[in-house]
């Protein structure tokens, strides 16, 4: 088991001052305990970027970054736990050659948005010239995303649940079940949570620059996020993102039933 804190500056958090994020974190690899090795990931705009006309006032609105699904705030209670299951997808160039840039994706669940933060966590992949790579990762936004050590194969199937334990503090469980791996962290110290959202998504954290890369279809499957009062509410009566590239691509996010929802490029 391993326990760190670092320090996350103004330049993050804006207005704010500087905060102490601290975090523990465990590996098992089939139940034996495995070391830990995290790498802190660029940094991004991770909010949805909603176009100047674009509301969530309807069940359905387009982002620059985001495609899939936000369950708005329960009629009772709070968000405090979100999971979902889905298999890693391949990422290919949008167009007919690569360049000297990366494409980035990120596959994920997380809690909030409303209030400029978000506990979440999923996989991941880049692609460039040198070739395509996977990763696993967790973030407290606006704190910088943390990369794991955790092995990671195209294709492999992901459980990832995330629990809020209060405002403040959190509980993240990686599990990648295809070669019986599992992480955890309890972390705290982020930016204060509200509490509002749940997020099933597909993200291209760097649209501002770059295109949406073409991928495998995401199905987000066993989707469940659970409120403060017990109740459990799936993929019915969220606001369905699609996702627009600077490319003109669309991406769309489809609904199949309460549990079960798909991004496809």
């Amino acid at each position: 088991m391993r326990s760190s804190t670092f320090f996350l500056g103004a330049s993050l958090l804006a207005s704010e001052a500087v905060a102490a994020f601290n975090y523990t974190t465990r590996m098992t690899h089939h139940g034996v305990e495995v070391p830990v090795v995290l790498t802190e990931l660029p940094p991004r705009d991770r909010l949805p970027q909603f176009g100047p006309s674009q509301k969530r006032d309807g069940p359905v609105s387009n982002t620059a970054n985001w495609a899939g699904a936000i369950q708005e705030a329960p009629v009772s209670g709070l968000f405090y736990s979100i999971s979902a299951t889905w298999q890693v997808p391949g990422i290919y160039s949008p167009g007919p050659a690569l360049t000297d840039d990366t494409y980035w994706l990120y596959e994920w669940v997380g809690i909030d948005s409303a209030c400029g933060c978000i506990l979440q966590s999923g996989t991941g992949q880049t692609l460039n010239v040198n070739g395509w790579t996977n990763l696993v990762w967790w973030e407290w936004f606006p704190a910088a995303p943390q990369g794991v050590n955790m092995p990671i194969n195209y294709q492999d199937t992901f459980t990832v649940t995330i629990t809020a334990t209060s405002t403040e503090s959190g509980t993240i469980v990686i599990d990648n079940n295809t070669q019986g791996y599992s992480f955890t962290v309890d972390v705290s110290g982020g930016q204060t949570l509200c509490l509002q959202n749940a997020e099933w998504v597909v993200e291209n954290p760097v649209s501002g620059s770059m295109p949406w890369p073409n991928f495998n279809e995401v199905w987000f499957s066993n989707a469940v996020a659970t409120t403060t009062t017990g109740a459990q509410m799936g993929i019915d009566g969220t606001t369905a993102i699609h996702g627009d590239s600077s490319d003109g691509t669309v991406i769309y996010s489809e609904w199949v039933d309460n549990n079960d929802m798909y991004v496809q490029w």
